[in-house]
């Protein structure tokens, strides 16, 4: 058996316990399908790599977040500070205040493995004046990541440096009205139902010009990993006329992405409900038994808590705090969400969250659940 095989072999092993990530990876990857950038099978020791990265999540291996310069970008503060503040008041005169916190990605504890897991896209798509090129790109095994980006136009953006662009005055979203020429920039795949993640594009303050700027897109796939796997692709949505027949719409994308590296994750349960947390994000959801009880449910606060006693809190309702960049309701039981802050999975103590379970008929009952490790 030659050394790559060996490596294999004790990947494959390693990953067994781990549902079967492993496999749907290496089938994506020795069968990228018709839509995919790569026609053919990956070398062994790139296979062996994706298995590799697979493991840091559930090797016992302890990690953050790394130093390169696409950690400092997906995970840093945007140029925003440690703190994002922004809010609203509705037509009732109801005011809502929310806050958002980011981490510092260059803390201690950082372990270079993570940074195998970011894999160079190089595409381009172009359209309406505009380019888009996307730079980097992570996913974990939620089916959650994040892509770095420069969007060009040499005859101006049309975004509003100052203040910001995003809805409700979310300083640093890139948010598109349609009037800067552009309607939307989205990420579409090749075989997800839908074929589109849900998506949230901060850009980076300091390098906003009337011509350019640098962001990052957070996805988060409604049907998880294996829509992502299928290969994924940028797009540049714009429309000319106005209203009705006159209004003809059109669009760009970039080439098919296949990621051939996956983050994995750590699993954690308690009676009627189970959870899946990577560095970048978290899956729950009701167990079959709870979801026979009820027809939905909602979140008014998740926090992960530590073992050296400090606690990260992803979502308080009543506190306006929202430590996420996408909240997605996958089906009527499960919910996911994008994080600001990486986390050290190995670390994690516990989940809690407060969860309003829903009858249909009007009556909604709290519980409070904390979630454990489950190895």
């Amino acid at each position: 058996m030659t050394s790559d095989e060996t490596r294999m072999s004790e990947a494959m092993e390693c990953l067994r316990a781990e549902d079967d990530l492993a496999e749907r990876v290496l089938e994506r990857v020795a069968n990228p399908g018709r839509r995919a950038r790569r026609g053919g099978p990956l070398p062994l020791a790139l296979v062996v790599a994706v298995c590799a990265t697979a493991l840091l999540a559930t090797g016992g291996v302890a990690y953050a977040v790394a130093t390169s310069g696409f950690f400092q970008r997906a995970f840093g503060d945007h140029g925003l500070g440690e703190r994002s503040e922004w809010g609203f008041t509705t037509s009732s005169g109801e005011a809502y205040e929310f806050t958002r916190e980011f981490s510092d990605a260059a803390n201690e504890g950082v372990v270079e493995d993570l940074e195998a897991a970011v894999e160079e896209v190089g595409l381009e798509a172009t359209g309406n004046g505009f380019t888009l090129t996307i730079e980097d790109m992570v996913v974990d095994e939620n089916g959650c990541g994040a892509a770095t980006f420069t969007l060009e136009n040499p005859d101006g953006l049309g975004l509003d440096a100052k203040n910001g662009v995003g809805m409700w005055g979310q300083t640093g979203m890139l948010w598109l009205t349609g009037s800067e020429g552009l309607d939307l920039l989205s990420m579409g795949f090749a075989d997800g139902e839908p074929d589109f993640p849900n998506v949230y594009c901060v850009y980076e303050r300091g390098s906003l010009t009337e011509t350019s700027v640098r962001a990052t897109m957070y996805f988060d796939s409604f049907t998880g990993l294996d829509s992502v796997l299928t290969g994924a692709r940028w797009e540049l949505k714009w429309h000319v006329g106005e209203g009705g027949d006159a209004s003809k719409r059109y669009e760009a994308a970039t080439n098919w992405f296949t990621p051939t590296k996956v983050v994995g994750t750590r699993g954690f349960s308690c009676d009627g409900m189970s959870a899946s947390l990577s560095p970048m994000s978290v899956v729950y959801g009701l167990s079959d038994e709870l979801a026979d009880q009820c027809y939905t449910f909602s979140a008014s606060h998740v926090s992960i808590r530590m073992m050296d006693g400090t606690e990260l809190v992803v979502r308080d309702e009543e506190a306006g705090v929202i430590n996420t960049y996408t909240d997605t309701g996958r089906d009527r039981y499960t919910i996911s969400h994008t994080l600001t802050q990486p986390v050290d999975v190995t670390q994690v103590e516990s989940i809690a969250m407060t969860v309003e379970l829903d009858d249909g008929r009007g009556g909604e009952e709290v519980r409070e659940f904390v979630l454990t490790p489950t190895a």
